[in-house]
């Protein structure tokens, strides 16, 4: 811990000459408005036990537009890794990877030093995480790791609470618990001031557990409803309309083939893209569900479902990405009893500008053949 704590010291006098190398070494620029500190944070778990989440913002290319004034920018090395990083108010931080560890300095908004960090990493785990604070005297804080094989079990930690008059050091350990298939489940922090208290721990089902779910219920419910209400008409696409703001649930709509012929046989200049996937197009569509109403109207695991994944996919990515696995799925069901599906019947999903049907399309129906057929047919130009 000495030689971290000294690393430290030794980053926080060169502060201005490893900030000037770091941004030297950027040749690549993000942004988000959704600023997450933890994206550039080295310390392991540093997510889920102080933030208590886990995943990555979304990023934006380049520089942020002007004004920028909710988020952060970052700059990425050769190999891909976050060595500077600034928020919206101005001030930064700055990663540096030498060959035994990983240290950081921060700034101020005034660009003074605030504080900089060291830890030694050994067969490519962090050790440790020493710092030293501008102006500050004492040793600094710090925490050491323990490991179970790569993940971390327990943290010791010494923080100086600042708060207190005189500032105290306050001895700590950190507790990680782990669930059946590895991810964190609870962090209980054994505290000399603050006793023993649960400071994360983790409810519900993951993200990936939501998206699984949801996948099943979604193409069951969808199924259900052609199977009800599909009349055994000869249909040539069975369309999941979605709105880009929010994709789920989306209203699913038979496309039959009678108005598929009716179409081929008036239009002569192409653009049959919009006319055969758009659903505004189509004769008796209404803007509601087959068979009436929205999914989920009568179901209420799979409005629970929905909503779940919405508290955590706040820009809708993972919406889009669980309908097109819908589709998928969809696209693999035998539709005989229910419908007659013509040869080259197609489930995908769609919103009404078409934009994202190219890429829709290829994630929805995996037969190559398929689409290549469509393709060539010119059913899918624009």
């Amino acid at each position: 811990m000495a030689r971290a704590l000294k690393r430290a010291r030794a980053l926080l006098d060169d502060a201005h000459q490893v900030r000037a190398r770091a941004q030297r070494q950027v040749v690549r620029r993000q942004w988000t408005r959704a600023a997450d500190a933890a994206l550039h944070n080295p310390e392991p778990f540093v997510r889920e036990r102080i933030f208590g989440r886990g995943g990555t913002v979304e990023l934006e290319e380049g520089d942020p537009p002007s004004p920028f004034t909710k988020g952060e920018a970052y700059g990425r090395d050769e190999a891909g890794r976050i060595v500077w990083a600034r928020a919206a108010e101005g001030s930064e931080e700055v990663i540096a990877f030498e060959d035994d560890g990983v240290g950081s300095v921060a700034f101020d908004t005034a660009g003074t030093p605030r504080a900089a960090s060291f830890g030694p990493v050994e067969d490519g785990l962090l050790r440790c995480w020493a710092t030293i604070a501008h102006g500050r005297d004492g040793p600094g804080e710090w925490e050491i790791y323990r490991y179970d094989g790569d993940r971390v079990v327990a943290v010791h930690k010494r923080l100086v609470l600042v708060e207190a008059e005189p500032p105290i050091d306050d001895d700590s350990v950190d507790r990680l618990e782990y669930d059946a298939s590895g991810r964190l489940a609870r962090v209980i922090e054994e505290s000399d001031v603050g006793g023993t208290r649960v400071t994360y721990e983790r409810r519900g089902p993951s993200r990936r557990e939501l998206q699984r779910a949801l996948e099943g219920r979604l193409t069951d419910v969808i199924a259900e409803r052609v199977r009800r209400h599909g009349g055994g008409r000869e249909v040539y696409a069975l369309l999941l309309h979605y709105q880009r703001q929010s994709a789920l649930p989306p209203t699913p709509v038979l496309a039959s083939a009678a108005y598929r012929e009716r179409v081929l046989a008036a239009t002569q200049d192409g653009g049959l893209l919009y006319l055969l996937f758009n659903p505004a197009e189509l004769e008796d569509y209404d803007g509601t569900a087959l068979g009436g109403g929205e999914l989920g109207d009568d179901d209420a695991e799979l409005t629970g479902l929905v909503d779940a994944l919405a508290r955590t996919d706040e820009h809708g990515v993972l919406a889009r990405t669980v309908l097109q696995r819908v589709c998928k799925r969809l696209n693999a069901v035998d539709w005989s009893e229910s419908l007659r599906p013509t040869e080259d019947f197609v489930v995908v999903c769609v919103d009404l500008e078409l934009e994202n049907f190219e890429e829709d399309l290829a994630a929805a129906v995996p037969s190559r053949a398929l689409r290549t057929r469509l393709r060539k047919a010119g059913l899918l130009a624009r």
